[in-house]
């Protein structure tokens, strides 16, 4: 496991599969024991101060009992707060603007929460080898529709909201926060995009409202709840 940017290992990664659990040691490496094999099983590391990443891999029964992830190369990153990738080449990143109305903010009981607020927002391009990388489970989802597809993005974006104690903050339910994002070359030809957000228990992401264009050239769409979201 290691830092996206810097390529160092990283420590204390939680790794989880279905209900098993591991941390990374001091060189990035983990490994579980005794898990089932399964053609489609759900990845997720998460450590504090990184953006939580995901991915689908397939398990085989490399050992009598035992699967050794980290000497089987199953190698990822994960990416720090506060850091910025840009889009088609562009130099500045691309610029996300969220809205979050007062008075929308729940805690993790669904209680309201008026407090002092830290967000966390990551912008992510896709199209490069680092933000491949970066980018959770695979082009699989659910559509509006219910049907499992394979879907096109245009970019990434991570939007996190924590307490003072850190814990992880959310929108009340049936309140919304509105997005307005940059367009890049690849969208430019389509009025409306869907948006789509990343179920890391499923490892699957899920088609979840759309953006539309606006005559200035941005588009602008509106989320239900905090996390990674695919435009």
């Amino acid at each position: 496991m290691t830092d996206s940017a810097t390529g160092e290992p990283l420590a204390n990664v939680e790794v989880s599969i279905g209900g098993c659990k591991t941390t990374t040691d001091s060189q990035g490496f983990y490994k579980f024991t005794n898990i089932a094999t399964n053609n489609r099983a759900v990845i997720n590391f998460s450590k504090d101060g990184y953006f939580q990443n995901s991915a689908i891999i397939s398990i085989e029964q490399y050992l009598e009992n035992s699967v050794d992830l980290s000497s089987n190369f199953l190698e990822y990153s994960i990416d720090a707060y506060d850091r910025e990738w840009s889009y088609d080449g562009q130099t500045e990143p691309v610029s996300v603007h969220a809205d979050i109305p007062v008075g929308i903010l729940a805690d993790k009981s669904g209680s309201a929460y008026y407090g002092t607020v830290t967000a966390r927002l990551e912008v992510s391009d896709i199209t490069t080898d680092a933000g491949k990388i970066l980018f959770p489970g695979d082009f699989e989802g659910i559509n509006v529709y219910g049907e499992t597809v394979l879907f096109s993005s245009y970019g990434m974006i991570s939007l996190l909201l924590e307490d003072t104690a850190g814990n992880r903050l959310d929108i009340e339910t049936g309140a919304a926060v509105t997005l307005t994002f940059d367009t890049v070359t690849s969208m430019q030809e389509y009025s409306v995009i869907p948006l789509w957000y990343y179920d890391y228990d499923q490892g699957l992401w899920i088609e979840d409202g759309y953006a539309e264009r606006q005559t200035d050239g941005t588009y602008k769409g509106e989320i239900s709840h905090f996390g990674t979201w695919s435009l």
